[in-house]
């Protein structure tokens, strides 16, 4: 089950970011694929990071296609990729567009890599997916956005009250010793959670400069002991 938002301004990104995440443990950004051409995608890992390194000590392991952290790949990117979403040939898929928050009128016009943004390409078999930052986007603009640490707020016990189509507030956080991008979201004056630290930074900085920050519980599901709540965001100028 989920909303019946729909994105009026889609985006074309020229750069995902390349995440991996352990169930229940931040989002570590351990490279990023990179739009050269339309034909042309290229993946780099960031291997010299502190937070490559502490992925790794975590228990990553890179994807065995890609798996020499100093190269470079741009041979077979998309395709590995692409497999991790909804095809666009099955029956199914204007269903899935609609669960991104996408009109399916418009399938024709969404690039793979743009789908792929939006998608994710998310597996629990091995914690790798990509994420649009929107560093680089002036809104207006909206998307789906999931929801973290939901076992360490208010709510942890009361999933229950979640419900599609609530509205949730967003906060910025800059006090906060672990993360000083971090962006409440409360419901019902409550802590839900906190918006994923991909995308935080960019969400924080258009609060900051007083945009319109708008949104409202878009999609949940998981299970009980692993709850998945996602949020559709509307960002303006009023």
């Amino acid at each position: 089950m989920f909303a019946q938002n729909k994105i009026s301004h889609l985006q074309e990104p020229q750069q995902l970011s390349f995440v991996w995440r352990k169930q229940n443990t931040s989002r570590y950004v351990v490279g990023e694929l990179v739009r050269q051409s339309d034909d042309n995608v290229t993946l780099r890992y960031f291997p010299d990071t502190e937070v490559f390194k502490a992925a790794t000590d975590e228990g990553m392991q890179l994807l065995p296609a890609f798996g020499e952290p100093g190269l470079e790949y741009s041979s077979g990117v998309m395709e590995l990729f692409m497999s991790r979403i909804t095809s666009r040939k099955r029956s199914d898929f204007d269903l899935y567009l609609s669960t991104l928050g996408i009109e399916p009128s418009q399938k024709d016009e969404i690039s793979d890599f743009t789908l792929l943004g939006y998608g994710e390409g998310r597996l629990p078999s091995d914690g790798f997916h990509v994420v649009n930052n929107y560093s680089e986007t002036t809104p207006p603009v909206e998307f789906v956005a999931e929801v973290s640490s939901l076992n360490f707020c208010d709510y942890v016990d009361r999933m229950e009250d979640v419900e599609i189509n609530q509205t949730v507030r967003l906060e910025t956080e800059q006090d906060n010793d672990a993360d000083p991008n971090a962006v409440a979201i409360y419901l019902n004056n409550l802590k839900l959670g906190y918006l994923n630290r991909v995308q935080a930074p960019a969400v924080g900085k258009w609060i900051n400069q007083g945009l319109v920050v708008k949104g409202n519980i878009f999609r949940k599901n998981g299970l009980p002991s692993a709850p998945r709540v996602f949020v559709f965001l509307e960002v303006s100028a009023s």
